[in-house]
């Protein structure tokens, strides 16, 4: 199956800011991110990314995904941290066993279970908010931290 990246750089970053705009061209982001809207991205250099649940990133595709080109992606899992998948409503994850908060997800969207995964130390657990378009950690792996390449800013 042919993957295609999920942004196209739609403008000039901006020097001073490091901030980049993207056009989002689907919905796998969606109800956070709509299709065709654009995105500010912050950049972050390899090694300055300090992980959190939540954030919303830019991430080069790690050769070990079959793929190139650029994904943006929900941080579900940072280091040390066990994710496990989806039983729960509209493709809800556990983290450490517990429900995680995801008010962000798209209301129907499920993804295949998976059995829990550790993250391991330097990487990270990437998810889309519209589970059921999943091309993400839940098909890869996790990611190499440094794989990340800006943070999106919303609003």
């Amino acid at each position: 199956m042919l993957i295609l990246p999920l942004l196209a750089s739609c403008g000039l970053a901006h020097a001073a800011t490091g901030e980049k705009r993207y056009k989002v061209p689907n919905a796998a982001m969606e109800p956070a991110i709509k299709e065709n809207s654009t995105v500010t991205t912050t950049a972050v250099k390899p090694g300055d990314y300090q992980p959190a649940d939540g954030d919303i990133v830019l991430l080069r595709i790690p050769a070990s995904w079959g793929e190139s080109g650029l994904l943006l992606l929900r941080v579900v899992g940072i280091p040390g941290e066990t994710i496990t998948c989806c039983d729960g409503t509209d493709g809800q994850l556990k983290r450490n066993g517990q429900w995680a908060d995801e008010p962000y997800l798209a209301k129907g969207g499920q993804t295949a279970t998976f059995d829990p995964v550790k993250v391991p130390a330097g990487e990270v657990y990437l998810m889309e908010d519209n589970r059921g378009r999943s091309n993400d950690s839940a098909q890869h792996g996790p990611a190499p931290v440094d794989a990340v390449t800006g943070l999106v800013k919303l609003g």
